[in-house]
């Protein structure tokens, strides 16, 4: 993505987002960090893309990115793990 003519890089954990939010200040592009839109929520930092390492870099094969209706990674309905213990306790 591009930013004020600075190219910067996504990581691909993201790729699958429609429109991306992200949170920097206007005068220092050194800090841009990608936000969750909802909850405000920082996500990671996003770096300057280097043009000279990227043409240069050997690709992974990525993961095809889970759709919304794959619902297999999620975690099973109920009291989290940790709040079963503090309970228990």
């Amino acid at each position: 993505m591009s930013l004020e003519g600075q190219r910067f890089e996504i990581p691909s954990r993201y790729r699958r987002l429609e429109q991306i939010h992200l949170r920097y200040a206007r005068w220092d592009f050194s800090r841009v960090d990608l936000i969750d839109a909802r909850s405000g929520q920082l996500l990671c930092p996003v770096r300057p893309l280097d043009k000279a390492a990227n043409a240069d870099a050997l690709r992974r094969r990525l993961d095809p990115a889970a759709t919304s209706a794959d619902t297999s990674a999620m975690p099973a309905a109920g009291i989290a793990p940790l709040l079963k213990q503090m309970m228990a306790d």
